[in-house]
């Protein structure tokens, strides 16, 4: 599984103003390499630059860094490649998909649609045996479950 090694500034050092800048990202394939890479980059950057502290935990290290009455915090941690791209996606099957298009069809005579065409709006709501769907008219208020519990 593929692991980014993250190196981010915020704060000023010298004439240099960073806001949570990312400086540069490398990928590797073991967390171990990942992890080596990490304390080589800490001690890179105590070596060249002024730490004032520097504190570990679960979610990476951050060093103070003060460059006369300026400082700034960095930040190096590891990330797996598939936290960083993770998105939910949420389906409907046929039943639900015909439920949701007679709900719209019933609501569509008074809706009063938005900016970007709306006037529903579904909610998913993921559960241990299946996804609860629902559909609320955006015009009226009115909520209906449209979940095929027959296919759980």
């Amino acid at each position: 599984m593929p692991y980014i090694v993250t190196h981010e500034r915020t704060g000023r050092v010298g004439r240099r103003h960073y806001e949570d800048s990312i400086l540069f990202t490398k990928s590797f394939e073991e967390w171990e390499d990942a992890n080596v890479y990490l304390e080589s980059l800490s001690s890179s950057i105590k070596k060249h630059h002024p730490v004032i502290g520097c504190y570990s935990n679960f979610d990476g290290t951050f060093l103070v860094i003060q460059d006369g009455h300026y400082d700034c915090l960095d930040r190096i941690y590891i990330e797996s490649e598939y936290e960083a791209n993770y998105a939910a996606t949420f389906g409907v099957n046929e039943v639900e998909n015909q439920r949701m298009a007679k709900f719209c069809e019933e609501h569509h005579k008074h809706a009063h649609v938005g900016s970007a065409g709306e006037y529903v709006r579904v909610f998913f709501m993921p559960t241990g045996l299946g996804n609860i769907v629902k559909i609320q008219c955006l015009t009226c208020g009115a909520v209906e479950d449209v979940t095929d519990y027959d296919d759980w």
